[in-house]
């Protein structure tokens, strides 16, 4: 057999909590681009990284607030509206 490559961890993480990390920035960053976010891929792993990113206050928060929901999604009830109300108004705030 031919080894054709190596799979290593990234930064001490193991495989699924870089798949869950990465998911998460994928899913936050594709959300909000719909809504005419402006802020890069880059820009938002950055923040959810807890680094400093130049860009509008608007789309900044945009991304705080997504996080706050995603951190908290397995917690949330979708056939239930007060949940829904709830965290429609954190991506609102």
């Amino acid at each position: 057999m031919k080894q054709i490559g190596k799979l290593t961890s990234n930064s001490g993480l193991d495989n699924k909590q870089q798949l869950r990390k990465t998911n998460k920035i994928n899913s936050i960053y594709s959300s909000l681009a719909i809504e005419n976010n402006t802020l890069t891929k880059k820009q938002v792993k950055d923040i959810i990284n807890g680094k400093l990113v130049v860009g509008s206050k608007r789309d900044i928060l945009e991304v705080q607030n997504a996080i706050k929901v995603y951190d908290n999604i397995s917690e949330i009830n979708p056939f239930n509206e007060n949940d829904l109300l709830k965290y429609h108004r954190v991506m609102m705030d």
